[in-house]
């Protein structure tokens, strides 16, 4: 019983640092790709500020102000 439970450790061990490795990748594309990762602080809050705005006028709009 005891090389059963040493097997499934490993196993475990081994998806985990797969997984690990998957998301590290993830992250990567995502900073070498997304829009947001080559704007400044300030520019995001400001493109953020105006997607608010947006839905708000849009949800005015069509009578949506309380949605959740």
């Amino acid at each position: 019983m005891k090389l059963q439970e040493t097997r499934e450790n490993a196993a475990a061990k081994r998806h985990e640092k797969e997984f690990a490795e998957e998301m590290s990748k993830l992250i990567e594309e995502v900073r070498a790709t997304h829009p947001f990762a080559k704007m400044s602080e300030e520019e995001i809050l400001a493109r953020l500020r105006e997607t608010r705005a947006i839905v708000a006028a849009e949800r005015h709009e069509t009578g949506e102000m309380f949605a959740d």
